[in-house]
């Protein structure tokens, strides 16, 4: 499935090397984007809480410029679907804000939010994030 979705949504070898020269960056406001999830998540109670939700969305947010987890990683390190969802665009206003210091901030927007929809497709995909009920109804299919 990995490889399905980095066929699907590519991300070249300039727009890896601009996300790479970010991390350092989204490390810097990791901590005020983990605040902005918890604050929207507060607002929706049935969306549950992650155990450790400030490093969670911390992670989650300098992953996203790290291509090589993007493409390697197939563990369950992400939020939720809802949870992502839930914070689609502060996800993405976080992640464009840190596209600005780069030398070319529209390529790394657009790379950006290549990353986010590879994570998005492979959390939704892989079966040990998807409810149990669903998977077992995928295999009676």
């Amino acid at each position: 499935m990995a490889a399905y979705i980095a066929e699907m949504i590519q991300i070249s070898i300039e727009e890896s090397h601009l996300l790479s020269t970010l991390q350092s960056k989204a490390k810097s406001i990791a901590a005020h984007f983990s605040d902005a999830m918890e604050d929207r998540l507060s607002k929706l109670p049935e969306i549950q809480s992650a155990p450790d939700p400030q490093s969670l969305y911390q992670d989650l947010f300098i992953n996203l410029f790290n291509d090589s987890w993007n493409e390697n990683n197939d563990e369950d390190e992400c939020a939720s679907i809802p949870v992502l969802l839930a914070g689609i665009d502060v996800i993405i206003d976080f992640g464009h804000a840190v596209a600005e210091y780069s030398t070319k901030p529209n390529q790394a927007s657009r790379a950006f939010n290549k990353a986010l929809a590879r994570m998005i497709l492979k959390h939704q995909f892989n079966p040990s994030t998807q409810p149990s009920y669903l998977y077992d109804l995928m295999l009676l299919d």
